[in-house]
């Protein structure tokens, strides 16, 4: 997106971007702005981002993505039911693109956020911007709600966007979880692990599987959930792409398949499965 036509896009987009999910009264509006730079192809809002998005940002939904580990205690497991799941939770994306599942976690009440991407100028400095927009519009909520209910205490959520190459050093990905638990030390609310991953979209290039399992296995919390979203490109078979599931489970983890979901694809004239999006689930 250039400078000059910036402002008018993103307000297009606030419009096309909000989530609303009546019986739970939830409604997420995101702010994104889109790189130019095809490196990654990062250049455009995918099919299994759009979907997961949406999943998070839906209370039960949600819940039932991240209670998959069978390691969550009672008080987990009895999580009040009207409290957003993502609440004071640790939040990675990974190859987030224009970032949307991360925007979608910082405003459903995810204590830190980290969006990852390509080491690509353009595209960090618009995950940036997209973060810093979506954070303003969430502080300003934040402090209308405790202006109108001075009980009720505000949050703080820990925010970064940082480039990442997929098995490398995870350093500073971390940087956020060390400053959020500065004083932690030894209590409950220490991790030093991510509690949530989501790389959507990311299989379309097979020989960084196995890559991209080494960093989600790597940033992990022990109890945490790794979501892998994707549909079937065209640039290589779907044989190839859906490996990354028989992988996971030689890399230790546990997998389970969700029921694929049909969207619109991203552009007209795409083949109808560059919309069907899978979704993978991983735990330790």
């Amino acid at each position: 997106v250039d400078d000059e036509n910036k402002d008018s896009v993103i307000e297009e987009r606030i419009k096309n971007e909000e989530h609303k999910h009546e019986n739970e009264h939830d409604g997420i509006r995101i702010v994104y702005v889109l790189s130019d730079s095809w490196d990654g192809f990062g250049d455009m809002v995918w099919a299994a981002s759009r979907h997961i998005a949406n999943q998070l940002a839906h209370r039960p939904l949600c819940r039932r993505l991240l209670s998959l580990s069978p390691h969550l205690n009672q008080q987990q497991q009895q999580h009040n039911q009207q409290q957003h799941p993502l609440v004071g939770k640790s939040f990675l994306e990974l190859g987030a693109g224009a970032g949307i599942p991360g925007w979608t976690a910082l405003k459903c009440g995810a204590r830190v956020v980290v969006s990852t991407d390509l080491k690509v100028a353009n595209r960090i400095r618009c995950l940036a911007e997209s973060m810093e927009r979506n954070w303003l519009q969430w502080k300003a909520t934040q402090q209308r709600q405790h202006n109108e209910n001075e009980n009720e205490n505000t949050t703080s959520c820990y925010h970064q966007v940082c480039p990442f190459e997929w098995g490398k050093e995870i350093d500073s990905v971390l940087e956020p979880l060390k400053k959020s638990n500065t004083g932690k030390e030894g209590n409950d609310t220490f991790v030093d692990r991510f509690d949530v991953i989501v790389a959507a979209d990311c299989c379309y290039m097979p020989w960084w599987h196995a890559d991209l399992l080494d960093s989600i296995d790597a940033l992990l919390s022990p109890t945490g959930v790794a979501l892998i979203p994707f549909a079937l490109q065209c640039n290589t078979s779907d044989q190839d792409q859906l490996a990354i599931i028989e992988l996971a489970r030689e890399r230790g983890f546990m997998v389970e398949e969700l029921e694929p979901q049909q969207l619109t694809p991203p552009k007209p004239g795409m083949e109808t499965k560059q919309g069907l999006v899978h979704t993978v689930r991983l735990t330790k």
